[in-house]
């Protein structure tokens, strides 16, 4: 009896580390994988292609953009109060895990100072998870169109991967699915609170025991 009980369970907990398995065995350093999560030096977090939100100056960071190999095409929209604005570009497909068309990244500014980063990436969260570890904290956000987001906190790396699925998405299509990455100094130990948000402790072997579904806007 105790088998048939424990059979699904040790099923399903095989499903959520398997990825880490098959990812494991892929080495980072032929895709550049490795060296796209780890900032140069000189280039403390929070830092992506030599940009440093909170401190480069906006200026140097949208010739950055301009001037990249990976990037095509970069826009910038008008300065909101003369104070903020964005750079919006698209990867050019060089990067295996840099989806290339569509204006999906941003680069914000506030004055005169690079803001944050926010880029669409092909890489999953259980792949960041095994290169930096666990996350510090995991939030469950429930948004508009029955969707929900996931964002998982590197306040070392200064960083939220951030993916959005559907209510009913599993842990393995939670763990495995394309992030959106977002490099920022107000990345803290906490995360800012939401409503209706739900904090889930990061640990691959209770995940299992978390329930994603909502039904009439209520958590199951």
């Amino acid at each position: 009896m105790m088998r048939m009980v424990y059979r699904p369970v040790l099923l399903l907990l095989g499903l959520l580390v398997l990825p880490i398995l098959v990812i494991r065995a892929q080495p980072y350093d032929e895709t550049g994988l490795g060296t796209f999560l780890t900032p140069p030096k000189d280039c403390p977090a929070p830092c992506l292609m030599g940009i440093r939100p909170g401190v480069t100056p906006f200026y140097q960071a949208r010739r950055i953009l301009q001037t990249h190999g990976w990037i095509e095409q970069v826009t910038e929209t008008q300065r909101y109060r003369n104070r903020w604005a964005y750079v919006f570009w698209a990867w050019n497909g060089s990067q295996a895990y840099l989806p290339a068309g569509g204006l999906d990244n941003a680069l914000s500014t506030d004055i005169e100072v690079a803001g944050d980063l926010s880029i669409q990436t092909r890489i999953a969260p259980i792949e960041i998870w095994w290169f930096y570890g666990p996350p510090r904290w995991i939030q469950q956000i429930a948004v508009e169109n029955q969707r929900t987001q996931f964002l998982f906190g590197y306040p070392q790396q200064k960083l939220i991967v951030l993916v959005e699925l559907t209510d009913c998405a599993t842990w393995l299509d939670v763990l495995t699915a394309p992030s959106r990455l977002t490099y920022s100094r107000w990345v803290f130990n906490k995360p800012e609170r939401f409503p209706a948000d739900y904090l889930i402790e990061p640990d691959l072997a209770r995940l299992r025991s978390v329930q994603l579904c909502q039904a009439a806007g209520r958590r199951s």
